[in-house]
């Protein structure tokens, strides 16, 4: 058996996953929580679509969805998850 079989993480054992070591100390595989972060970027974009609906083209939207999914929310979500500033002081965010 693979060591990335073992380990549940994708791209190897745990030392192989450099920024994502935070999540082999929770104990959830790679893949697990990437659709987990995604299901919480599609959902707060989804918020945001809520207050840009009838107000923007849908390009503007496009091009914010696009901002959002790879610059904006990558970064909020480090902040807790990732053991950012936020995960250090002990924050924890249930609800996405």
């Amino acid at each position: 058996m693979a060591s990335s079989e073992r380990s549940g993480f994708p791209f190897g054992g745990e030392g192989d996953i450099g920024s994502f070591s935070v999540f082999s100390e929770i104990g959830v595989p790679l893949n697990l929580m990437f659709l987990f972060q995604m299901a919480f970027a599609a959902v707060s974009l989804a918020i945001a679509c809520g207050g840009m609906a009838e107000r923007a083209k849908l390009s503007v939207y496009m091009v914010f969805g696009t901002i959002f999914t790879v610059v904006i929310y990558p970064i909020v979500a480090h902040w807790v998850w990732g053991g950012g500033w936020l995960g250090r002081l002990g924050m924890q965010d249930y609800a996405g």
